[in-house]
């Protein structure tokens, strides 16, 4: 049996244990949330600048064009992503 109450998905296994867990917009909401707090905030908007900072200065080029930095910065997110899921490597 399965249902799902809001964001809240309830599941029955074949024992009739209940399992609950939250769906990737409650996920959501609860991040968009914890980020209206300024220290909270804080730590991942320094997460990130550092991301673009490493990437920026990996790339050896010492002019950078407008390409370069597209490509810096998807890198950046990238590893953003990486280090966030625990994903090891790029």
């Amino acid at each position: 049996m399965k249902k799902k109450e809001k964001n809240i998905v309830i599941k029955y296994d074949k024992r009739g244990v209940l399992k609950a867990t939250i769906t990737l917009g409650m996920g959501i909401s609860v991040l968009k949330k914890a980020l209206k707090k300024k220290d909270y905030s804080d730590g991942w908007r320094s997460n990130i600048a550092v991301a673009f900072q490493d990437e920026y200065d990996r790339c050896k080029k010492k002019y950078k064009n407008r390409s370069d930095i597209h490509n810096i910065s998807n890198k950046a997110a990238r590893n953003f992503l990486n280090l966030l899921i625990g994903k090891n490597g790029k």
